[in-house]
C-alpha cells in the first residue's frame, strides 16, 4: 500500500513538473518572439509543440500558430505551412489563422489551395482588403503568367560586388549611366 501512495505521488509530481515545464519554455519562446528572435523562437515553439499533450487542443493550436508566425517572418514557408495547418487541425480561435495560412500557400505557388482558404477567410471577413486581392491573385496567376511584361531582370554585378560600398542608392540617368551616390 505504501508503494502505491509513493508511485501516485510521484506520476503527480511528474505531471506538475512537465506542465510547469511547459509553460516556462511557452514563456521563452514568447520572449523571444517579442524581441524579434524569430528563429530562435520558432525552433523552441517546434520543440515545446511535441511535449504537449493532444487532449490540450487550445494550447496546442496557440503555439501552433505561434510557430507558423515565426516561419513566415522568416521565409521558411514549408514549415510555416505545416505549422498553421496544425494550428486549423486544433481549431485555433481566431480566423486570421485562414489568411496567414492562405498566404503561405500563396508565396509556395499552392493556388487552388490558397484561393480554398481566402474564400474561407473571406466568409469570416468580407471586407478585408488583403483577402480581396489573394482571390485576386489566385485567379488571374495564369493569366498573368501567359501574357509576360516587357520588363526584363537580370544580375546587376556593379551592385554585388563585394569590394565595393553597395550600400549606397544608385539610379540611372538619361543616358543609362549608373550614378552612384557615397557618403564620402
Amino acid at each position: 500500500m505504501q508503494l502505491f501512495r509513493f508511485f501516485i505521488l510521484l506520476v503527480c509530481v511528474a505531471t506538475l513538473t512537465q506542465s510547469c515545464s511547459l509553460k516556462a519554455r511557452i514563456k521563452r519562446a514568447d520572449k523571444k518572439y517579442q524581441a524579434g528572435e524569430y528563429y530562435t523562437a520558432g525552433e523552441l515553439y517546434k520543440r515545446v509543440y511535441g511535449q504537449i499533450p493532444g487532449n490540450e487542443k487550445q494550447l496546442r493550436a496557440r503555439v501552433a500558430f505561434s510557430q507558423g508566425e515565426c516561419y513566415s517572418l522568416t521565409s521558411k514557408n514549408s514549415r510555416a505551412e505545416q505549422a498553421y495547418a496544425n494550428a486549423l487541425r486544433n481549431a485555433y480561435p481566431d480566423s486570421i489563422v485562414f489568411l496567414k495560412y492562405a498566404q503561405v500557400l500563396h508565396r509556395q505557388g499552392k493556388y487552388a489551395d490558397a484561393l480554398k482558404y481566402y474564400k474561407l477567410c473571406q466568409h469570416k471577413d468580407s471586407t478585408g482588403r488583403l483577402v480581396q486581392n489573394g482571390i485576386e491573385a489566385c485567379q488571374n496567376v495564369a493569366n498573368w503568367r501567359s501574357q509576360p511584361t516587357r520588363h526584363i531582370v537580370r544580375r546587376a554585378d556593379l551592385f554585388n560586388a563585394r569590394a565595393t560600398d553597395n550600400f549606397s542608392p544608385a539610379f540611372l540617368n538619361q543616358d543609362g549611366d549608373v550614378l552612384l551616390f557615397t557618403s564620402s
